[in-house]
């Protein structure tokens, strides 16, 4: 079987994975901290959005595909953030692409600052 590539040249988009850490402020108090655990480029592709209600073009929820080389030292999680031109977006989901270890598909939603997290 053929095995899968994408072009080095088309992830050009620079994407940085921030993960919560807890950490001790100055009144020993754990807090929630957010930290960037790995910086790499990456690509972006548009995904059709939900629509909620049949002929509502208001209520949507639009997805993106990000597409980046798997990190060899680092597993991503779905509780992992990712930081792409200066916007905040979660994990809905993520594939490895055919079990290789080479790429991820990231299903992301844009981060709304009314949610929680």
């Amino acid at each position: 079987m053929r095995r899968r590539t994408f072009n080095p040249g088309a992830l050009k988009i620079p994407v940085s994975v921030i993960r919560s850490v807890a950490r001790e402020n100055e009144d020993h108090i754990s807090i929630m901290e957010d930290e960037v655990i790995y910086q790499t480029r990456g690509r972006v592709f548009a995904v059709k959005p939900k629509q909620f209600g049949k002929n509502n073009p208001y209520e949507s929820e639009i997805e993106d595909m990000l597409v980046i080389r798997k990190p060899r030292h680092l597993d991503i999680n779905e509780e992992d953030k990712f930081l792409i031109k200066g916007k905040r977006y979660f994990v809905v989901w993520i594939d490895n692409v055919e079990e290789e270890d080479r790429y991820l598909q990231i299903q992301i939603k844009a981060w709304n600052k009314g949610e929680n997290s």
